[in-house]
């Protein structure tokens, strides 16, 4: 836990939804020399918590302390303005979400618990020159703790910068970096908080932990045609969807679900879809942002010509969700759908998830496409998406059907887009019988990177509980290091491996 010292140069720290019946599990593995990573995904949500909750012996009074300085919905954006700092330069993203008001420290996994974000703010009273504490992502402890940010109601905050600079420190700590020395950086301890922006080092020091952040899937693509694009950004580019199907039934009949992306201030994301031959009626477009990314969207639809039909934007601070309706749609035309961000600032990044439906054929339930669009399923392609709705009640997500089950089968990973060459690998899969069992094949860093004596195995269940993973590491000889079996809450599974010797 990082604390923030306004009268001290020195820190401080304190010990502190589908119809498929299977066990989804996202494997992933982590090597770092720091020895802190602990696999966890930096696409956060965050939550602030209403006055009453329970931290500890005390309770939280966030909004009581905030609202003498400014009005909530300036104090709320300061703080999400710098976890977004942050998160821009990197593969990390921060959705807004509701808190119920669970006491902090409540059992939980350490992500995606539904009743509040993966980081909570509040609020307790801490030595007088502490500015806050947070429980970083590079804690080796689990649990709904981690990433969490209590805010000092004895420190002396004078205005809204004040909570921004102190915010901007407790989000550079919780994303894993640790405090500087540099004066020009946000992560030193001022006598007066005063930095708003990371240096060149505090970045390549955030992306050596989480990568680069890249293109979304959809930007390297095949035209129709087969030739490549190298981006979705225009009409020539736009990338061409299916119209989705339920399980049984006719195309059109289930939605069309793709995560995307904005990278950069520049970007802009172009898709067609083609109305299937025998459809009349309406079409609805939705983007959301809302519990993703706090990016501020802009959704517009256009005709084959590429003349604009409907627009739709927000400027809401903490995500959005636009929804777009034709009333009624031509058989075998072409519809673009453009994403845009609707301003130029650092909420003009981040990610995004998009359904197209065609209304008076569509067999999904509402609920279920609310859940796949929730940002749970954010790293699934669009095929996998369809399979939640496109399978019958004993198909599973990304079926090997036993046939990585031995060593000599073992699926070999390729390195985790953004990242450097060997050091993190990331996968979906299902455990789909009691006798099956995924292998993977993974090589460490190479030499010039340095010697990585800590392997990190993340593994998570997309589903809340069941099953309890044994994880078994062998050398690249073949040799077992040894079966680890580890019961975390509700899915949430870390194994810690330490050796002196590279894995490969």
């Amino acid at each position: 836990m990082w604390s923030y010292s306004k009268a001290s140069d020195n820190s401080r720290s304190t010990v502190r939804r589908k119809r498929l019946s299977c066990e989804r599990l996202e494997p992933r593995v982590v090597l770092d020399a720091s020895g802190g990573l602990v696999g966890v995904d930096p696409h956060f949500t965050l939550s602030f918590t209403p006055d009453g909750t329970q931290v500890g012996r005390e309770t939280s009074t966030l909004q009581a302390t905030f609202d003498s300085i400014a009005p909530t919905a300036d104090w709320q954006e300061a703080i999400l303005r710098a976890f977004q700092t942050w998160a821009i330069h990197t593969n990390a993203d921060i959705g807004l979400v509701d808190d119920g008001g669970q006491p902090f420290g409540v059992p939980a996994a350490s992500q995606h618990d539904s009743r509040f974000g993966d980081i909570r703010i509040g609020t307790s009273a801490l030595s007088p020159e502490v500015g806050a504490v947070s429980v970083p992502i590079n804690n080796l402890g689990s649990g709904s703790w981690l990433t969490d940010v209590i805010f000092n109601t004895q420190f002396d905050y004078q205005s809204i910068d004040d909570v921004l600079a102190v915010a901007m420190h407790e989000a550079g700590n919780v994303f894993g970096l640790a405090d500087s020395a540099e004066p020009l950086s946000p992560l030193h301890s001022h006598v007066t908080p005063q930095v708003l922006s990371p240096t060149a080092t505090d970045i390549a020091n955030l992306q050596n932990l989480h990568g680069v952040r890249v293109d979304d899937a959809y930007e390297n693509h095949s035209r129709e045609g087969g030739s490549s694009a190298g981006d979705n950004d225009s009409f020539a580019n736009a990338t061409h969807l299916n119209p989705a199907e339920a399980y049984g039934a006719a195309e059109g009949t289930g939605p069309t679900i793709v995560y995307g992306d904005l990278t950069t201030l520049a970007d802009q994301d172009y898709f067609v879809i083609k109305v299937p031959g025998d459809y009349q009626g309406s079409m609805s477009v939705q983007l959301k942002t809302q519990g993703i990314s706090l990016l501020q969207p802009e959704l517009t639809v256009y005709n084959a010509n590429e003349h604009q039909l409907l627009q739709t934007t927000s400027n809401l601070v903490g995500g959005a969700l636009l929804n777009a309706q034709l009333p009624s749609v031509s058989s075998d035309q072409e519809y673009y759908v453009r994403v845009d961000a609707a301003t130029q600032d650092i909420f003009a990044i981040g990610g995004y998830s998009l359904s197209i439906t065609f209304d008076d054929r569509n067999l999904v339930d509402q609920s279920l496409i609310d859940d796949l669009m929730s940002g749970t399923y954010r790293s699934l392609s669009q095929d996998e998406l369809t399979t939640f709705f496109d399978s019958d009640d004993d198909d599973h997500l990304n079926e090997d059907d036993h046939t990585d089950d031995h060593l000599a089968e073992g699926v070999e990973l390729e390195t985790t887009l953004g990242f450097a060459e060997g050091t993190r690998y990331e996968t979906f899969a299902s455990i789909s019988d009691a006798s099956d069992a995924d292998v993977y094949s993974i090589k460490s860093p190479p030499s010039d990177i340095g010697l990585l004596n800590v392997m990190t195995v993340s593994v998570r269940s997309l589903d809340a509980g069941g099953l309890v993973p044994q994880v078994t590491v062998f050398t690249e000889d073949r040799e077992s290091m040894g079966i680890f079996v580890k019961r975390g809450f509700l899915g949430d599974h870390h194994f810690l491996l330490l050796s002196d010797v590279l894995f490969r």
